[in-house]
Protein backbone atom coordinates (compact mmCIF):
# COMPACT_ATOMS: atom_id res chain seq x y z
CA UNK A 1 0.00 0.00 0.00
CA UNK A 2 2.91 2.26 0.69
CA UNK A 3 4.50 3.71 -2.75
CA UNK A 4 8.16 3.47 -1.48
CA UNK A 5 9.89 3.20 1.42
CA UNK A 6 10.15 7.03 1.69
CA UNK A 7 6.63 7.78 2.89
CA UNK A 8 7.87 8.59 6.03
CA UNK A 9 10.64 10.43 4.67
CA UNK A 10 8.98 12.54 2.45
CA UNK A 11 6.40 13.36 4.73
CA UNK A 12 9.02 14.31 7.33
CA UNK A 13 11.51 16.49 4.85
CA UNK A 14 7.75 18.38 4.46
CA UNK A 15 7.10 19.20 8.04
CA UNK A 16 4.85 16.41 9.27
CA UNK A 17 4.79 15.22 12.40
CA UNK A 18 5.15 11.56 13.33
CA UNK A 19 1.61 11.58 15.08
CA UNK A 20 0.37 12.81 12.07
CA UNK A 21 1.78 10.40 10.08
CA UNK A 22 0.29 7.62 12.16
CA UNK A 23 -3.06 9.02 11.21
CA UNK A 24 -2.04 8.61 7.82
CA UNK A 25 -1.61 4.87 8.13
CA UNK A 26 -4.70 4.69 10.48
CA UNK A 27 -6.07 6.47 7.29
CA UNK A 28 -4.87 3.23 5.24
CA UNK A 29 -6.24 1.01 7.75
CA UNK A 30 -9.54 1.84 7.63
CA UNK A 31 -9.75 1.77 3.73
CA UNK A 32 -8.94 -1.42 3.88
CA UNK A 33 -11.11 -2.54 6.42
CA UNK A 34 -13.94 -1.07 4.43
CA UNK A 35 -12.83 -2.77 1.26
CA UNK A 36 -13.41 0.42 -1.13
CA UNK A 37 -12.97 3.98 -1.84
CA UNK A 38 -15.69 6.71 -2.20
CA UNK A 39 -14.19 9.45 -4.86
CA UNK A 40 -16.12 12.75 -4.41
CA UNK A 41 -15.88 15.94 -6.74
CA UNK A 42 -18.25 18.75 -4.76
CA UNK A 43 -16.67 19.85 -1.33
CA UNK A 44 -20.29 19.22 0.03
CA UNK A 45 -19.58 15.53 -0.04
CA UNK A 46 -15.97 15.65 1.74
CA UNK A 47 -15.98 13.58 4.93
CA UNK A 48 -13.06 11.29 6.53
CA UNK A 49 -12.37 8.53 4.38
CA UNK A 50 -13.33 9.66 1.22
CA UNK A 51 -10.67 10.75 -2.03
CA UNK A 52 -11.19 14.02 -4.09
CA UNK A 53 -9.11 14.29 -7.38
CA UNK A 54 -6.02 16.48 -7.51
CA UNK A 55 -5.99 17.82 -10.60
CA UNK A 56 -9.84 18.83 -10.61
CA UNK A 57 -9.77 22.38 -9.11
CA UNK A 58 -13.10 23.90 -7.25
CA UNK A 59 -13.53 26.11 -10.27
CA UNK A 60 -13.53 23.21 -12.61
CA UNK A 61 -10.18 23.93 -14.27
CA UNK A 62 -7.66 20.88 -14.47
CA UNK A 63 -4.14 21.48 -13.03
CA UNK A 64 -2.42 19.13 -15.40
CA UNK A 65 1.04 18.70 -12.77
CA UNK A 66 -1.54 16.64 -10.25
CA UNK A 67 -2.91 13.93 -13.02
CA UNK A 68 -3.41 10.80 -11.49
CA UNK A 69 -2.84 12.05 -7.87
CA UNK A 70 -5.79 11.94 -5.55
CA UNK A 71 -5.79 13.47 -1.80
CA UNK A 72 -8.15 12.61 1.44
CA UNK A 73 -7.90 14.40 4.81
CA UNK A 74 -6.45 12.57 7.47
CA UNK A 75 -8.65 14.10 9.66
CA UNK A 76 -11.25 15.85 9.92
CA UNK A 77 -9.36 19.15 9.61
CA UNK A 78 -8.81 20.28 6.29
CA UNK A 79 -5.42 19.30 6.96
CA UNK A 80 -3.31 17.91 6.35
CA UNK A 81 -3.72 15.66 3.57
CA UNK A 82 -2.38 12.43 2.48
CA UNK A 83 -1.06 12.08 -1.09
CA UNK A 84 -2.12 8.75 -3.42
CA UNK A 85 -2.63 7.42 -6.59
CA UNK A 86 -5.26 4.81 -7.30
CA UNK A 87 -3.58 2.14 -9.78
CA UNK A 88 -6.15 -0.08 -10.18
CA UNK A 89 -7.05 1.48 -13.28
CA UNK A 90 -3.99 0.25 -14.87
CA UNK A 91 -3.56 -3.64 -16.14
CA UNK A 92 -0.20 -3.73 -14.82
CA UNK A 93 -1.55 -3.70 -10.83
CA UNK A 94 -3.34 -6.70 -9.35
CA UNK A 95 -6.53 -6.07 -8.29
CA UNK A 96 -6.19 -6.69 -5.10
CA UNK A 97 -4.34 -3.06 -4.31
CA UNK A 98 -5.90 -0.25 -3.43
CA UNK A 99 -3.99 2.60 -3.08
CA UNK A 100 -0.30 4.13 -3.83
CA UNK A 101 0.67 6.02 -0.41
CA UNK A 102 3.02 8.96 -1.76
CA UNK A 103 2.86 11.72 1.56
CA UNK A 104 1.14 13.84 4.02
CA UNK A 105 1.48 17.70 3.47
CA UNK A 106 -0.39 20.53 4.19
CA UNK A 107 -3.34 21.84 1.91
CA UNK A 108 -1.52 24.94 1.67
CA UNK A 109 1.90 23.89 0.82
CA UNK A 110 0.69 21.69 -2.38
CA UNK A 111 -1.84 23.65 -4.14
CA UNK A 112 0.63 26.52 -4.50
CA UNK A 113 -1.39 29.14 -1.90
CA UNK A 114 2.28 29.31 0.52
CA UNK A 115 5.30 29.67 -0.42
CA UNK A 116 7.07 27.03 1.60
CA UNK A 117 9.86 25.95 -1.61
CA UNK A 118 10.72 29.12 -2.65
CA UNK A 119 8.38 29.18 -5.20
CA UNK A 120 5.99 32.26 -6.23
CA UNK A 121 2.21 31.59 -4.65
CA UNK A 122 0.83 29.32 -6.98
CA UNK A 123 3.31 28.58 -9.02
CA UNK A 124 1.71 24.72 -9.29
CA UNK A 125 4.26 23.31 -11.20
CA UNK A 126 7.19 23.80 -9.55
CA UNK A 127 5.59 22.82 -6.39
CA UNK A 128 5.46 19.48 -7.94
CA UNK A 129 8.63 19.24 -9.43
CA UNK A 130 9.93 19.87 -5.40
CA UNK A 131 7.51 17.17 -4.31
CA UNK A 132 8.59 14.86 -7.35
CA UNK A 133 11.94 15.63 -6.24
CA UNK A 134 11.38 14.08 -2.77
CA UNK A 135 9.59 11.48 -3.46
CA UNK A 136 11.99 10.13 -6.16
CA UNK A 137 15.01 10.51 -3.58
CA UNK A 138 16.77 7.16 -2.57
Amino acid sequence: MIHKESFYDISKDLGVSDAVIEKAFELAVFWEKQTYLEVYEDDADRQYGRVKQSWLKGDGNVVSAYKGSYHARVSEQSDPLLIIALPWDSDTVPRSKMVDMYFVINHDDIFGERSRFGQPKGDLKNIYLRISELRDKP
